[in-house]
């Protein structure tokens, strides 16, 4: 029985839940059309390569709040 684990979380604060921001930059996609990203209970979080570039495979949206270092891969190569 799980139900008092999630009343229980973090002291009594409540839950926190995490998902990828998007994943659908190989096929054009924004995240501005997802529900979760556009929450005002979300914190949406990117990536970013390590030498500042976008991953392929992320998405651009206005609703990203923060950025942090991906194992993404730049120009075809990890």
């Amino acid at each position: 029985y799980i139900y008092p684990l999630f009343k229980q979380g973090r002291n009594k604060r409540g839950a926190i839940y995490t998902f990828a921001a998007g994943n659908g930059g190989f096929t054009g996609d924004s995240c501005a059309y997802n529900g979760y990203v556009n929450s005002i209970y979300t914190i949406a979080i990117n990536g970013v390569n390590k030498d500042g570039s976008r991953p392929s495979y992320t998405v651009e949206c206005p609703g990203i709040m923060a950025t942090t270092f991906s194992g993404g891969i730049v120009s075809g190569t990890s």
